[in-house]
């Protein structure tokens, strides 16, 4: 029984060990928003990388609905995509929202989401933001979806488009020398 102390602190350890692993995960999903949902993670999932080092950023979409099809509509690149918005908190605390695009640039791109399938993209984050300062960045990204409202027919009818932003799971990317 001496050794009771030992033992509760080792599995302390081991819990608080758990949980700080499972904060930085980056293979998680953000809520469910109108049947979809939008995860983010690092390009070979990795969560530490080096300073002045490419930073592939990788966003997927699931329509997690069982009868609906979401249509989306790609501008050029992801940066260059007025639909997407990015909030970045650096180490010393300060949130970085980096504007949207005021114009779209490139060619539009349409892809389909069908019941229970995932749409992937990939970007470089450094386009997008400088990550140069040592320590934990919190990123976030919302996409600004439409979806129809009811059914739509081919000919004559008026569809009712709601619109709606789905936000990703935060990820936390660790930037070592």
């Amino acid at each position: 029984m001496k050794n009771s102390p030992y033992y509760f602190l080792l599995f302390f350890i081991v819990v608080v060990m758990q949980t700080f692993a499972s904060d930085s995960s980056t293979n998680d999903w953000g809520a469910v928003t109108n049947n979809l949902q939008m995860s983010v993670m690092l390009g070979d999932n990795k969560a530490e990388i080096r300073a002045g080092q490419s930073l592939g950023l990788i966003v997927r979409i699931k329509n997690v609905s069982t009868n609906e099809t979401f249509h989306l509509i790609e501008i050029g690149q992801l940066i260059d995509d007025m639909n997407y918005s990015f909030t970045i908190v650096f180490p010393s605390g300060k949130s970085v929202s980096p504007e949207r695009p005021k114009a779209q640039i490139g060619s539009d791109v349409g892809s389909n989401i069908g019941s229970s399938e995932i749409y992937e993209r990939e970007f470089d984050l450094n386009k997008l933001c400088r990550l140069d300062e040592i320590g934990t960045y919190k990123i976030t990204v919302q996409r600004m979806m439409q979806g129809a409202v009811g059914t739509e027919e081919v000919r004559g009818n008026v569809v009712t488009v709601k619109t709606f932003t789905v936000t990703s799971n935060p990820i936390y990317v660790h930037i070592v020398r």
